[in-house]
C-alpha cells in the first residue's frame, strides 16, 4: 500500500511540476522548445471581442493546448518513450508502426485496408454515372478520358502491416471500383495495383515513412497510364526503365515520421531518377487558375511543362499529392502537360477544361480520398440528385 501511495504521489508531483515548469517557462524562456513536426495548421490566439466573448474560452483553450511552452519537446520526447521502450506508436489513430520499421497511415487507409466501409451499390452506380458523365462532356470537346486510382501503402505493402488488423475482405477499395467500372462501363480504367505489387521487392515502390510511393513507383504507375493511353493514341509509348539513371539516398524523414516528431531512430531509401538524355519538358510560368479556397500547398496546385513539339497532344491530369511524381514522367510525352491539384475535390474543372483543350485528360485519384469525389460532383448531376 506505502508502494502504492508512493508512486501516485510521485507521479502527482511529477505532473504538476511539469505543467508549472510549462508555465514558468513560457514568462523566462528557460528551455527553448523544439520545432513541431505535426501535419497541421496549430491553432492562433483569438481576437477577445464584446460580440464573441462567449466563444472566447473555449477558442483561448485550444490556442493554449496547441501553443503552450516545451509543448513540442515534451510530445517529442513522449514518442521516443513510447518507441525506445514499448516499440508502439504513440498516435495509433494516425501513425501505425509495421514490421521492419515501416509506418502506414491509419485512419481511412487503414480502412480501406481491413476492407471497411466498402462502397455500396448505389455509390458505385453512382462512381459510373459521374465518369460517364465526364467521359460524354470531354469527348463533344475532343479529349479522351481515364481513370487511374492510387493505392495507399497498406495495400501494396500488406506484408509489413501489423497481424493484429484484420482483414475483413482483402479487396481494396480502389480494387472494388476497378472492378465494377472494369464489368460495367467502357470509361477507360488504369489498374495501378499490379504492376506496384509485382514491383515492391525488387526496389522499393512507396517511401518507408510517408504515405507516398516514390520515384520507381511513379515511373511504374506512368507507364501504365501511358499503356492505356496507347491504346487510342499509338505514338504514345511507355518508357524503358534502362533509359533513366537510378541514385539511391538515405533521408531520415517522411510526412509519417514527422507526425511521430522525427525522432530520427527510422530511416528510408528514396530514388532519384534522371532520363539518361536529360529532360525535354521545359516548367512554364503558370496561368494562375483560382485556387481552391484554403489550400494549403499553394505551389503544388497548378503545374504546367511544355516540350518543343507540337505534333504531340496535350494532357491535363486532375490529381492529388500523389500526382506529384508522376508530373515529370508524363510531361515527357506530351505538347503540354498541366497538373491541378484541386484540394482532394478531383471536380471537373470545366474552366480550365475550355481554357487548356486538352485531348487527354488523366483523373488520378488516391483510393481513400474517393468519397470526396460524392461532394463534388459535376454540376449536371448534382442538378439530378435535386430533382429527384
Amino acid at each position: 500500500m506505502t508502494h502504492s501511495r508512493f508512486r501516485i504521489y510521485s507521479i502527482s508531483v511529477l505532473f504538476v511540476g511539469m505543467l508549472a515548469f510549462a508555465f514558468l517557462n513560457g514568462i523566462f524562456n528557460l528551455v527553448k522548445d523544439s520545432n513541431g513536426t505535426e501535419n497541421r495548421k496549430l491553432a492562433s490566439k483569438p481576437e477577445l471581442l464584446f460580440k464573441t466573448i462567449d466563444q472566447y474560452p473555449a477558442k483561448y483553450e485550444k490556442y493554449y493546448n496547441d501553443n503552450f511552452s516545451i509543448r513540442s519537446l515534451l510530445i517529442k520526447y513522449f514518442t521516443i518513450l513510447n518507441l525506445k521502450l514499448y516499440h508502439i506508436s504513440p498516435i495509433p489513430k494516425q501513425v501505425i508502426i509495421g514490421d521492419d520499421n515501416w509506418l502506414f497511415y491509419a485512419d481511412t487507409h487503414l480502412d480501406s485496408y481491413e476492407g471497411k466501409h466498402r462502397f455500396t451499390d448505389a455509390e458505385l452506380r453512382e462512381i459510373k454515372q459521374e465518369f460517364e458523365y465526364r467521359r460524354d462532356y470531354l469527348a463533344k470537346r475532343g479529349c479522351r478520358f481515364y481513370v487511374a486510382i492510387a493505392p495507399v501503402k497498406n495495400n501494396i505493402y500488406s506484408d509489413k502491416m501489423p497481424y493484429s488488423y484484420y482483414r475483413e475482405n482483402t479487396q481494396s477499395w480502389g480494387e472494388q471500383i476497378n472492378e465494377y467500372m472494369t464489368k460495367k462501363s467502357t470509361v477507360p480504367m488504369v489498374n495501378l495495383y499490379p504492376i506496384l505489387r509485382n514491383n515492391k521487392n525488387a526496389q522499393l515502390v512507396y517511401l518507408k515513412l510517408d504515405t507516398h510511393w516514390n520515384s520507381l513507383g511513379a515511373f511504374y504507375a506512368t507507364n501504365e497510364i501511358l499503356k492505356t493511353i496507347n491504346k487510342d493514341f499509338p505514338e504514345i509509348k511507355p518508357y524503358a526503365i534502362n533509359d533513366y539513371t537510378i541514385k539511391k539516398r538515405e533521408t531520415l524523414r517522411g510526412n509519417l515520421s514527422d507526425m511521430l516528431s522525427n525522432t530520427l531512430q527510422f530511416r528510408d531509401v528514396a530514388f532519384d531518377m534522371q532520363p539518361r538524355k536529360g529532360y525535354k519538358a521545359e516548367e512554364q510560368p503558370k496561368r494562375g487558375y483560382p485556387v481552391v479556397a484554403d489550400f494549403p500547398y499553394l505551389d503544388e496546385y497548378e503545374m504546367e511543362n511544355e516540350i518543343a513539339d507540337t505534333q504531340k497532344p496535350r494532357l491535363l491530369l486532375i490529381s492529388d499529392s500523389f500526382g506529384g511524381a508522376v508530373f515529370p514522367f508524363l510531361s515527357e510525352s506530351f505538347s503540354r502537360t498541366v497538373k491541378i491539384f484541386d484540394g482532394w475535390q478531383y471536380k471537373l474543372n470545366e474552366q480550365i477544361v475550355e481554357q487548356e483543350k486538352p485531348q487527354i485528360e488523366v483523373l488520378l485519384v488516391l483510393e481513400s480520398s474517393f468519397r470526396n469525389m460524392f461532394q463534388f460532383e459535376s454540376s449536371h448531376l448534382q442538378s439530378a440528385k435535386k430533382e429527384k
